[in-house]
């Protein structure tokens, strides 16, 4: 289990619990709600919010992951990625929903000279 990233720790007041609604706060790795429900980060910096029964689910195992980061490290998506970034260049401060977007390829092609303020993409 990772520890809440600084992005993710940016957005946990406009984030809720999806079982009870309350609100979530980080502990360790952890995001926690006050009814006790909880919600484990990735060693990716990512967490899921997924409610309900999500054992019909295949994750993706470190051989996938790791395959993953291998292709996008090529930059075969590079043009992709920096077209998308750059749609969102006039996104105004505050926080981006990343849902179901991948392991964040996108979010650090924003990083690049000229990209949007990091507070919009934190």
């Amino acid at each position: 289990m990772a520890a809440v990233p600084p992005g993710l720790a940016a957005v946990l007041p406009v984030l809720a619990c999806p079982h009870c609604g309350g609100e979530l706060d980080a502990d360790g790795g952890t995001l926690l709600c006050p009814a006790g429900h909880s919600f484990d980060v990735a060693r990716q910096g990512y967490v899921s919010l997924l409610a309900g029964d999500a054992s019909g689910l295949i994750a993706d195992d470190a051989d996938m992951i790791g395959a993953r980061e291998r292709f996008f490290g090529t930059g075969h998506y590079e043009t992709f990625h920096a077209a998308v970034a750059d749609a969102a260049a006039g996104a105004p401060d505050g926080p981006v929903l990343d849902c179901g977007a991948g392991e964040g390829a996108i979010w650090r092609a924003r990083s690049r000279p000229g990209a949007a303020p990091a507070s919009a993409w934190t």
